[in-house]
C-alpha cells in the first residue's frame, strides 16, 4: 500500500494543488467536481438561548472522486485506508457563520481517508463544531428555532466544484432521530436540506444547506406561565379581604408584585438582549401590571372609605344639631302654648263672672286723662244756686266717664257694660244742671 501510494502521489504525475476535473487541462477549467458531504451527529451537546448558538458533535464525511489515483492490480485489493492527507488534492469544506470548529483529534487518530480502485474518496473525521444561529423568542415558550447549517467550497466556484449533500433524508445521519438525543430544553424535530448555489461579486458558489428545527421541551417556561397565573390568582383573591383588614390586604399584595417581578426578571435573564419582548415575558409583565393595580384598587378604595367616614361623621354631627334645634323649638312652642292656654282659661273666667262684681283697674301704662279745667269751670257756674252737693256730684261723674274713655280697647270689651251705664249717669247729671 505504501509503495503504491508513493507511486501514485509521485509529484511527475500528480499535482496536490489542482482538482481531478482540471487536472489534464491546460486553458480550459475542465468538468466539475462533484463532492458529496454529510454531517453524522451523534450528539446534540447543547443549544445556548443567550448566545444563540448549538454545538453538535460527529463525524464530517466528503465523498469525491479523483480519477488519477486508480489502479487496476486486483492483487493489492479494492481499497486503501490512510491517515495523512497532506500529499493530496482534498476539497476545501467550510462551514458558514461558525463559531468554534475541532477536526480531527489532537492524537491524528480522528481522521482517516479511504481510496477505492476506481477513484473514489471517502474522507472522514471527527468533528465538534458550534454554529451560530438566529433565534427568534417572539413565542416562547411555545418556539420552534430554525438554525441553518451551511457547507461550502472555500477556494472554487460553483462551476469548478459543486458540493451536495450525500442524501437530503440523511444529510446529518442516517437515522438521526434516535441518534441525535434530546438536550434538556430543545429536540431536534425536523431537518430540511437542499443544495443551492449563492451569487457573489466574485461569482457563484455552491452550498449544502441544512434547516434544523430545535423545538422546545422544557417545562420550565411553562412552569413560569402557570406560576405567573398562580400569583395573578392569588391577587384577585385579595380583593374579597375585608378592608378593614389593612395589614393582611397590604402583606398580600406586596409579596404579590415581589414574586412576580423576580418571576420576570428570571425569565429575561435567560434570554439575549432583543429589540422585541418574548410572549413569556410580556405575559409576565401583564401579570405585574395586574399586581400593581390590585395594590392600587386597595389604596383608593381605602381613601374612599376614610373620605365616606368624614362625610358620614359630618352628617351626624349635622343631624344632631337639627335634632336639638327642633327640640328647643318644640319646648319654646310648648311654653307658648301653655301660656296663651292660661290667658284663655283666665278670659273665660273673667267673662263667666257677674258684670256687678267686676272692678275697673285702669292700666299702669295709660293713665286715665284729665278733664280739661275750663270744662269744670263751666259746670261749676251753671249752678247759680252755688249747691256744693250737685257740683261735686258732676264733676265726679265728668271726672270717671273720662277715666273709662281712657281705658284701652281690652278694658273696654272687659266693662263695657258697666262704663255705657256711668257714662249714661253722667250725661243725666249734666242735662240735670244745664236746667
Amino acid at each position: 500500500d505504501g509503495l503504491l501510494r508513493q507511486y501514485l502521489l509521485n509529484s511527475t504525475r500528480y499535482d496536490k494543488h489542482v482538482r481531478p476535473g482540471k487536472s489534464n487541462r491546460t486553458v480550459a477549467p475542465g468538468p466539475a467536481d462533484d463532492v458529496t458531504v454529510q454531517l453524522n451527529v451523534q450528539n446534540l451537546r447543547s443549544v445556548d438561548e443567550i448566545g444563540m448558538t448549538f454545538t453538535v458533535d460527529g463525524y464530517l464525511r466528503v465523498v469525491w472522486n479523483d480519477h488519477r489515483l486508480q489502479w487496476v492490480d486486483s492483487s493489492i485489493g479494492h481499497s486503501m485506508i490512510f491517515r495523512d492527507t497532506t500529499d493530496q488534492w482534498t476539497p476545501s469544506v467550510y462551514f458558514e457563520r461558525i463559531s468554534e470548529i475541532i477536526l480531527g483529534a489532537k492524537d491524528d487518530f480522528g481522521e482517516s481517508i479511504q481510496w477505492s480502485s476506481n477513484g473514489d474518496m471517502w474522507w472522514s473525521r471527527q468533528i465538534q463544531a458550534t454554529i451560530s444561529c438566529k433565534m427568534n423568542y417572539g413565542r416562547l415558550p411555545f418556539d420552534v428555532q430554525a438554525c441553518v447549517l451551511l457547507l461550502g467550497i472555500y477556494d472554487e466556484l460553483a462551476s469548478g466544484v459543486r458540493i451536495q449533500w450525500i442524501d437530503s433524508n440523511e444529510a446529518l445521519g442516517n437515522n438521526w432521530r434516535e441518534s441525535i438525543k434530546p438536550t434538556n430544553v430543545f429536540q431536534v424535530s425536523k431537518i430540511i436540506a437542499n443544495d443551492l448555489v449563492t451569487q457573489f461579486p466574485s461569482g457563484n458558489y455552491s452550498y449544502a444547506k441544512a434547516c434544523i428545527h430545535f423545538e422546545r421541551i422544557s417545562i420550565n417556561m411553562q412552569t413560569d406561565v402557570i406560576f405567573t397565573c398562580v400569583i395573578v390568582v392569588l391577587a384577585y383573591l385579595g380583593l374579597w379581604i375585608d378592608r378593614a383588614s389593612a395589614p393582611a390586604r397590604v402583606s398580600l399584595s406586596l409579596l404579590c408584585f415581589v414574586i412576580q417581578f423576580a418571576n420576570m426578571n428570571s425569565v429575561t435573564s435567560r434570554l439575549p438582549p432583543s429589540r422585541t419582548y418574548p410572549w413569556s415575558t410580556c405575559f409576565a409583565f401583564v401579570g405585574l401590571a395586574f399586581n400593581i393595580l390590585c395594590f392600587c384598587e386597595y389604596v383608593v378604595v381605602n381613601y374612599g372609605v376614610q373620605m365616606l367616614a368624614q362625610v358620614q361623621s359630618k352628617k351626624k354631627a349635622e343631624e344632631e344639631r337639627v335634632r336639638a334645634a327642633a327640640a328647643l323649638e318644640m319646648k319654646r312652642r310648648e311654653k307658648l302654648a301653655r301660656r296663651v292656654a292660661r290667658e284663655a282659661a283666665a278670659k273665660r273666667q273673667q267673662e263667666q263672672e257677674p258684670p256687678g262684681r267686676m272692678e275697673l283697674k285702669p292700666s299702669a301704662s295709660r293713665m286715665p286723662r284729665r278733664v280739661p279745667a275750663a270744662a269744670i269751670e263751666r259746670l261749676t257756674s251753671r249752678d247759680s244756686d252755688g249747691g256744693v252737693a250737685r257740683s261735686t256730684r258732676a264733676s265726679s261723674i265728668a271726672h270717671a266717664a273720662a277715666a273709662v274713655v281712657a281705658v284701652g280697647g281690652r278694658a273696654r270689651r272687659l266693662v263695657g257694660g258697666v262704663a255705657a251705664r256711668v257714662a249714661d249717669e253722667g250725661r243725666v247729671a249734666a242735662r240735670g244742671l244745664d236746667d
